[in-house]
């Protein structure tokens, strides 16, 4: 029986190798890989992050940085945070999402901070812990608001649809009422975890949150002691006692617990759906038992000449196969997405396209692009220009992997010569002839080379 366990498993790492058909380094630490099953078919995208490198960072984003602000794809998020400076390497989408407005159903947090909290979901979620340890879970919020013995519990954190205490944050929305039934009290920041109280506001009230200014929803009713509080503390908890986590993002069910896939996904987490756990593209997230490598996969499905897509007993088998201890499994269909960069690398199955998703699960350098900077060039080797004709020439900077970097903040200096002129509305020549432009960003350069003729 040994003898034959052994042979499948090494039939089954075989059986990985042989369909690897290709593999990338894509940052410090980072790795992408696409397997291809050509029989069923199958098409996976792996990213896999060696959490032993202290440049690695596995981050949760908000489509449009709000809660219930409306869907993003995963490339215009992975741009949009590229173009700010930070340098994602990879991502996929996030949770499920519904509700309204819509919004990922699950808690989620990143670099520290908590953007949701909610108590009443038994679904397992996938995190960060303050070690830099990956873990998962069935994680259920318990927020607080205390001063000395007094003590008021939070149902809620950045969620409306849950009955109870909640508190409100900036990133829910910009503007947030008070919904009938509650009344809600204004707290203001002082520092990042002491609240003072503010203004008490009658059921239907409107405010203005910003990122110094919180709003406190009680049912009607609720005896707490706000007239002798002068400052609040505010302790963000999972199960009781788990602080400080670093990201956390939910999804639905968990696909391997303690190196063992479960039989059947019926009836764990509430699942009841055969279709939901049947054939369809997939988007996972799983780490090994050593806790120092996580691996991301999206798997395509619904493309008959492309990739079927899998169960979720497969998807389990093959986590399994790459090493991974405890896995869960994220918002698949058409959601599924992965990006390398800002390119999406998978095949989403929706007519559509890339489906506007509500939050991202993310792996970035946790340094500045400008330290991986390897080249900078104009996006044409000669350009063609009429005498008296105002120009500005396009340029791309490309790391050390080969990937263009998005961030605006790169500066670049032309080196202009006597014949041409730099003026505010862009460089000049009024002669005729051809003509050679340097430029440089630090220490790289690269030259144009401009040919100019008459009007």
């Amino acid at each position: 029986m040994k003898k034959l366990l052994l042979f499948l498993l090494l039939s089954c790492s075989l059986n990985f190798a042989q369909n690897l058909v290709k593999e990338k380094e894509i940052g410090p630490g980072v790795n992408y890989r696409i397997y291809i099953d050509s029989e069923k078919p199958l098409y996976y995208c792996v990213i896999e992050a060696d959490l032993n490198n202290p440049k690695v960072k596995i981050g949760v984003g908000l489509a449009n940085d709000r809660i219930g602000f409306g869907g993003e794809g995963t490339s215009q998020f992975s741009k949009r945070r590229l173009e700010s400076g930070e340098y994602i390497l990879g991502a996929v989408n996030g949770d499920f999402f519904g509700g309204d407005p819509w919004q990922a159903e699950n808690s989620s947090a990143s670099d520290g901070e908590i953007f949701k909290g909610i108590s009443h979901r038994n679904r397992s979620l996938f995190g960060i812990d303050e070690n830099g340890q990956p873990f998962s879970g069935v994680l259920k919020y318990s927020g607080f608001l205390f001063e000395g013995s007094d003590t008021l519990f939070l149902n809620s954190f950045n969620y409306n649809k849950e009955a109870g205490v909640g508190l409100f944050y900036y990133l829910c929305t910009p503007v947030t009422k008070v919904d009938s039934g509650y009344t809600g009290y204004v707290l203001n920041k002082k520092t990042e975890n002491r609240l003072v109280v503010g203004n008490e506001l009658p059921a239907g009230q409107e405010i203005l949150l910003t990122e110094d200014r919180y709003l406190l929803r009680v049912p009607e009713g609720t005896a707490i002691p706000f007239e002798s509080w002068d400052k609040v503390t505010l302790e963000h908890r999972f199960n009781d006692n788990l602080t400080n986590i670093q990201t956390l993002i939910g999804g639905l069910p968990y696909l391997i617990r303690n190196g063992e896939i479960p039989k059947t996904y019926i009836g764990l987490e509430g699942l009841s759906s055969e279709r939901f756990v049947d054939v369809n593209p997939r988007t996972a997230v799983g780490f090994n038992k050593e806790r120092n490598k996580v691996y991301i996969v999206a798997v395509d499905g619904r493309n008959v000449n492309i990739s079927a897509g899998i169960p979720l007993l497969d998807l389990a088998a093959f986590m399994k196969g790459l090493g991974c201890y405890e896995a869960v499994n994220l918002d698949g269909g058409g959601s599924t997405t992965m990006t390398v960069r800002d390119e999406i690398v998978n095949h989403p199955s929706d007519a559509t396209g890339e489906r506007p998703v509500h939050n991202f699960l993310y792996v970035a350098a946790n340094d500045a692009q400008k330290n991986y900077l390897k080249e900078i060039k104009f996006t044409q080797d000669t350009l063609h220009v009429k005498k008296g004709e105002f120009f500005n020439p396009d340029f791309v900077f490309y790391d050390m992997w080969g990937f263009e970097l998005l961030d605006t903040s790169f500066v670049v200096d032309f080196h202009v010569s006597d014949e041409i002129q730099e003026t505010e509305k862009g460089l000049v020549i009024y002669e005729e002839g051809i003509y050679e432009l340097p430029a440089s960003s630090g220490t790289l350069t690269d030259t144009l080379v401009i040919s100019v003729k008459g009007e």
